[in-house]
């Protein structure tokens, strides 16, 4: 006769699916870039240095894109997405810009398109709809969705973000500024008499952007909460915790710091197949080698998939810091390291803590009671699922942007 889960088993099998499935979530892929605005009297200027994988990826997936368009279209019509996603406001009226064109790529020297955008503001703004005046202290803000309507999995959309300086007459109004779809940039283009710029977003740093973004980088991503959560169901004591937590830091970290020294770099379509395959072979093998948890082998697997998930990490982050001065690249990497640091923590402990309570106590990790080992089975069930799904999605898409590099 089949037993029926306990009470138990069921409530940690709810909040297992509650914790890896949040509704609304992006982490990564991101393509990074960076614009550069200037504010001459009533006209601005705006540099755009984007991926070659954003264009890509729009390409690739809009449905108005076609397999026969030549380079230079595709350079074309990326410059009109980026029109249509990016906007600058003023007060309550968002400025379109009078012209655009695409820089010489071959003149850059680098993996980057380069584009110019030219905003009369003097011209006629569009009023903006269900948008109300940031007041006179924020006449202007700069926002933009770029890749946002774009899944790379389900629930999981590219997001495109954006390193942003702004002059004016010279003068510095905003430095390393991060522009994510979530934060838009509002601040005031006017230079006092004494010649100082206002300072913009004053609520804000480029430290804490950058804290937060790795922060949300974990805790609204699923692949990398899928294989923390595969990572702590295997667990029974504080010591397996700490020595997981510290292999899987320890290579995340080093391959985001080879990442800033432009030693090591994969591209996405290598990077996030292994990072979802993560997930699939940590939760089989929480379930075919259950009494493993603290082995070598399994912190060797731990530490190499780890590897992988730094170059996710750093993979939508240092694309754009080229072009940011070295203190701006200290800042940034600071911040979001220890983001994604306190990102895990307040993932791991949480969940290791609840599920402890759930399985009760016993005295060591081969005498795991039968909740323990119904918690680890369906646990890791559930995430295998997941994972094998994530990995059928990030092979097809990482499939479709390598045959847009190709043609």
């Amino acid at each position: 006769m089949m037993r029926r889960p306990s009470a138990a088993v069921a409530l940690a099998w709810l909040l297992t699916v509650c914790l890896l499935f949040p509704v609304s979530v992006w982490a990564h892929p991101v393509a990074q870039g960076s614009m550069d605005i200037s504010i001459q009297g009533q006209s601005v200027q705006l540099l755009a240095r984007v991926s070659l994988e954003e264009a890509l990826v729009a390409n690739t997936f809009s449905a108005e894109s076609t397999s026969a368009m030549t380079t230079e279209a595709m350079i074309q019509a990326h410059g009109q997405y980026l029109a249509r996603h990016v906007r600058l406001y003023v007060e309550d009226r968002i400025v379109t810009p009078s012209r655009m064109r695409s820089l010489d790529q071959s003149d850059a020297g680098d993996a980057f398109l380069h584009y110019e955008f030219h905003y009369d503001l003097n011209g006629s703004g569009q009023p903006a709809e269900d948008r109300r005046s940031q007041g006179s202290a924020f006449p202007m803000s700069i926002e933009q969705d770029v890749l946002n309507e774009f899944d790379f999995a389900p629930g999981n959309p590219w997001e495109a973000t954006y390193i942003v300086n702004i002059v004016r007459e010279g003068q510095p109004v905003v430095v390393n500024q991060l522009l994510t779809s979530k934060a838009p940039i509002r601040f005031s283009p006017y230079v006092s008499e004494t010649g100082e710029a206002l300072t913009a977003h004053p609520s804000s740093t480029a430290f804490t952007d950058y804290l937060r973004l790795g922060m949300m980088h974990i805790l609204e991503g699923y692949d990398h909460l899928l294989f923390i959560a595969a990572l702590v169901l295997a667990t029974v004591t504080l010591w397996d915790l700490i020595r997981i937590v510290t292999v899987f830091t320890l290579a995340h970290s080093l391959t985001l710091t080879l990442s800033v020294l432009d030693i090591v770099r994969l591209p996405s379509q290598v990077v996030e197949p292994m990072i979802a395959a993560s997930i699939v072979v940590v939760a089989l093998a929480n379930l075919m080698a259950p009494h493993q948890t603290g082995a070598r082998t399994r912190l060797l697997v731990i530490f190499c998939f780890g590897l992988f998930h730094g170059l996710g990490f750093a993979g939508g982050l240092l694309d754009a810091m080229t072009a940011t001065a070295n203190a701006g690249v200290a800042v940034a990497i600071t911040g979001f390291s220890l983001g994604v640091e306190l990102g895990h923590q307040m993932v791991v402990l949480p969940l290791f803590f609840l599920l402890r309570l759930i399985r009760g106590e016993t005295s060591g990790p081969m005498a795991r009671s039968p909740a323990q080992a119904q918690v680890l089975k369906y646990g890791s069930g559930v995430v295998l699922i997941a994972g094998v799904v994530y990995l059928w999605f990030a092979l097809s898409a990482s499939s479709g942007l390598l045959s847009a590099i190709n043609a």
